[in-house]
């Protein structure tokens, strides 16, 4: 300690200052790299999962939109009636369709693209069905309606299935992503 007590007032001032100037730098560096850190994962909550998260639940309401349409026109004896449920019925199967399309644009991980390539299957299959019930209930006799009945309750509902039961993992997927973006953050912070 000889060699401190030797040291001129200046000398002491000066080294104490660059101490503390490491120090606070050190802490600057530390702060600077957590809110790099918060940021990133904002980002990819803000960017990808949100508009993922976003597009799958429009997916699944035109799908619902879909077979509550489906079901009026079979209830419905009014042809006018029939027309406008079938031009909203067509109009769905487009809104899927670029709904989902939407969130096949986004990154995605590995999980969720083979859940997109069954969901991507599910759907070709379902859309076949779903045409050709809409093929048979815009003729609007009992006998057109009752094969509407027979594709949309028997043939399309194994795809329909699938196609729920991949829009629900490919959310639950999207939500973990949310939840590890903000443990990443809670983490860093």
């Amino acid at each position: 300690m000889r060699w401190f007590h030797d040291r001129s007032t200046l000398t002491k001032l000066l080294g104490s200052f660059v101490v503390v100037c490491a120090i606070m730098g050190v802490v600057g560096w530390i702060g600077l790299s957590a809110t790099q850190q918060v940021r990133a994962g904002f980002l990819e909550v803000s960017d990808v999962s949100l508009p993922s998260i976003r597009a799958l639940n429009r997916t699944r309401a035109a799908i619902l939109a879909y077979q509550r349409d489906i079901r009026g026109t079979l209830l419905a004896d009014d042809a006018s009636d029939v027309q406008t449920l079938v031009a909203a019925l067509k109009l769905g199967l487009v809104t899927v369709g670029r709904e989902f399309k939407m969130y096949s644009d986004l990154p995605a991980s590995d999980t969720e693209k083979k859940l997109t390539a069954t969901f991507t299957t599910a759907h070709a299959a379902w859309l076949t069905f779903a045409e050709a019930a809409i093929g048979e209930v815009s003729k609007n006799t009992p006998e057109a309606k009752e094969a509407a009945t027979e594709i949309i309750f028997k043939k399309a509902a194994p795809a329909a299935k699938t196609l729920d039961e991949t829009l629900t993992a490919l959310l639950t997927e999207n939500q973990r992503i949310v939840d590890q973006a903000k443990a990443d953050a809670d983490a860093a912070y």
